[in-house]
């Protein structure tokens, strides 16, 4: 197991262990074609949500490369964290690795059940905005300091449960597309409620 210091300008590597494999061996275990010339194992970040002004909330997202380019998102639009209810997919595996270009390491998350999450916006008083193709444009909702953003996969879309506390959000669209793809918009309402 590997540990590491991480920093967005320079990233240190102490290993307990190191081996040296070939080519092959090295395609194997990470997953890619083309792989780079190291890789490591680390321990899951650990990471606390509690008095967080901008949260996002992805519900059931079950693509790995939307949620990889969400996190990436969120960071870089300096979001405090990210939950995720069950059944979203695995931040860590391979392609949502690879999508969010390492922000899962530097990005605050947590898994929370529906109803216990749905509690603490309420009670937290959060100003819930979920994104949906019959809500509202954003430059019509008045923000609060504390925010949270619902996104969810399109398939699906979102869980009942965050109807009765949410404001439905909408980016506006030519009607001859069906819907804009979750880590696209989303990464658009991320900028718009963030300002």
């Amino acid at each position: 197991m590997a540990e590491a210091l991480f920093s967005l300008e320079l990233q240190t590597l102490k290993a307990e262990n190191s081996y040296t494999v070939s080519k092959e061996v090295l395609k194997k275990i990470t997953g890619v074609p083309a792989p780079d010339k190291m890789a490591a194992l680390f321990p899951l970040p650990n990471h606390s949500l509690d008095k967080k002004d901008h949260l996002l909330i992805l519900d059931e997202i079950e693509d790995p490369g939307n949620l990889g380019t969400l996190f990436r998102t969120s960071l870089g639009l300096k979001w405090d964290g990210i939950f995720l209810t069950p059944k979203t997919t695995d931040p860590f595996s391979e392609k949502a690795l690879r999508a969010s270009k390492g922000s899962v390491f530097f990005q605050p998350y947590a898994y929370m059940e529906i109803d216990s999450l749905k509690n603490l916006l309420e009670k937290d008083s959060y100003e819930v905005f979920l994104a949906d193709i019959d809500g509202k444009e954003p430059a019509k909702l008045v923000k609060k300091k504390k925010t949270a953003l619902i996104l969810s996969a399109e398939s699906k879309g979102v869980s009942e449960e965050f109807l009765p506390i949410s404001q439905k959000i909408s980016l506006p669209m030519d009607p001859s597309i069906e819907s804009y793809n979750v880590a696209s918009a989303g990464s658009i309402l991320l900028y718009l409620l963030r300002e």
